[in-house]
């Protein structure tokens, strides 16, 4: 099992990856692309982007990676995620449907 998730996309609508590895704790490298990971990383606080095709900064922030950095495990970090939450989404969703009803 890993400790980090790299996302390494030049183009992103929602990347449900990005989210699957912030709900498992995985420390995220991400490219900047238009939408999705500054958005989804501001919320979770546990990674680190990169600007798009810069292999020369990615290659540099996985080399400054280190164990202590991420086997803490002390902290959830996932719980920052609740904006994301797909049942949550749904009731709100649900709610402005009936009041326009």
């Amino acid at each position: 099992m890993s400790d980090v998730f790299i996302l390494s996309s030049k183009h992103e609508g929602l990347p449900n990856t990005l989210l699957e590895a912030a709900y498992l704790n995985k420390y995220i490298i991400s490219s900047n692309c238009k939408t999705g990971p500054k958005e989804i990383l501001k919320e979770y606080q546990n990674g680190e982007l990169y600007k798009p095709g810069n292999i020369n900064q990615l290659c540099l922030k996985i080399s400054k990676l280190n164990k202590i950095k991420l086997t803490d495990k002390k902290k959830n970090y996932s719980k920052n995620l609740l904006s994301f939450d797909y049942n949550l989404n749904l009731k709100r969703y649900l709610n402005t449907i009936i009041k326009l009803i």
